[in-house]
């Protein structure tokens, strides 16, 4: 489960791919990575019909040429969603869904 924290999000083509098909060079993944470290990026609308030419920065990777942008939404998937989850829902800590069971970042 995830929340919906950014829903307005214009990509470049090179993230389309990136997000939808996991393709793209090392420095692309790495660069969306730090624009965005406590989200999932997520395609949002219809691709064949919701593309627009623009000078607009990527939101997904920071890039500034001019291309087509697709819409797309950012999903927080930190352990302050799965701890607030927890809190809402009053999980068990024995859960498999509990924040301690769950959330990667923590279980380093």
């Amino acid at each position: 489960m995830a929340l919906v924290t950014h829903d307005d999000l214009l990509v470049c083509t090179d993230c389309v791919q990136l997000i939808a098909n996991a393709e793209g060079t090392t420095d692309l993944a790495e660069r969306v990575a730090r624009r965005w470290p406590d989200a999932h990026l997520v395609l949002a609308g219809d691709l064949d019909t919701e593309a627009e030419f623009s000078h607009r920065t990527c939101d997904g990777c920071g890039d500034t040429l001019a291309g087509d942008r697709f819409p797309a939404a950012g999903l927080e998937t930190t352990c302050a969603l799965f701890k607030r989850l927890d809190r809402a829902f009053g999980t068990d800590t024995r859960s498999p869904l509990h924040h301690d069971n769950r959330c990667t970042a923590c279980r380093r």
